[in-house]
């Protein structure tokens, strides 16, 4: 009589069926990204056993992960991840190289305290990789149309205001708005309110 490991419930054994199921049946949601892709489980891992003596139990909070994701579920390709470590080893992570160092750019984000949405807007904007990694602020002028800086350089590069006067030093007043901009008006437009 062939008896049970007694495993079946737990998380080590789902790792291990979940592994096997998404490389070998066609019908897991799955298999298009693993099975499809030519990923397998090597031939020792069909067996439960096998599997644990080489990967050990699960440590709280880990995953099955492939170091190579082209690569087999087999010892030498597989580790315990944290969810952070597995999402930084995926195929769809962008990945940038400065200075013979390649990070994904989650962890150049983290290393140099960019906001991740800024840095990869930089990078998808085509900017150099000096500028995808700088922690200087630096505002980019061009395409804008209405509104903010580009407005405002429009407005100081008129020489006369709306009614036809000239903007003079003697014709021109200085003004702060609410929100501390300054701006400049037309005395003549003024004195005729």
């Amino acid at each position: 009589m062939k008896r049970s490991h007694g495993r079946s419930q737990t998380n080590l054994y789902a790792a291990w069926q979940a592994a096997k199921q998404r490389c070998s049946n066609p019908k897991d949601p799955a298999y298009k990204r693993y099975g499809g892709r030519g990923i397998y489980v090597c031939e020792r891992w069909m067996s439960f056993a096998n599997f644990i003596a080489d990967m050990g139990e699960r440590p709280p909070g880990a995953t099955l992960d492939r170091i190579d994701n082209n690569g087999p579920y087999s010892p030498e390709n597989c580790r315990w991840a944290t969810r952070k470590e597995q999402s930084n080893n995926r195929e769809a992570n962008v990945r940038i190289t400065k200075d013979d160092v390649t990070l994904t750019a989650r962890q150049w984000s983290e290393r140099l305290g960019i906001h991740i949405n800024t840095l990869l807007g930089r990078f998808h904007k085509g900017y150099p990789i000096e500028k995808v990694l700088s922690t200087e602020m630096f505002r980019v002028l061009d395409g804008l149309a209405i509104g903010g800086l580009a407005n405002a350089k429009r407005q100081q590069a008129r020489t006369h205001c709306k009614r036809g006067h000239e903007y003079t030093p003697e014709n021109t007043g200085q003004q702060i708005s609410a929100k501390g901009t300054p701006s400049r008006y037309c005395k003549a437009c003024r004195r005729k309110r």
